[in-house]
């Protein structure tokens, strides 16, 4: 998730603001500490720009292949709902 994040040229806290997380979190997930859920694992690889199944770890992942529905309907909702929370605040 490291080498994801640094390929975006993001820090830490520069991804954690825009897909809805904390910085904890990212530290979190980057050093195998907590495995993040579906959406925050597919925000992540959409803001990065990686592929999802080479983010969760797949050795060879099927490039050009996009999320299942459930997977992208999951994402959708995450950053939806996290636009409302800063929407809000």
């Amino acid at each position: 998730m490291r080498k994801a994040r640094e390929h975006a040229d993001l820090s830490q806290a520069q991804l954690a603001a825009e897909i809805g997380i904390g910085r904890t979190s990212v530290v979190n997930y980057e050093t195998g500490r907590k495995r993040p859920s579906r959406p925050v694992l597919l925000s992540w690889a959409l803001r990065c720009g990686v592929d999802h199944a080479w983010l969760r770890g797949d050795r060879n992942p099927r490039f050009g292949v996009s999320a299942g529905q459930d997977d992208a309907d999951d994402g959708i909702r995450f950053v939806q709902a996290q636009c409302s929370l800063a929407l809000a605040a």
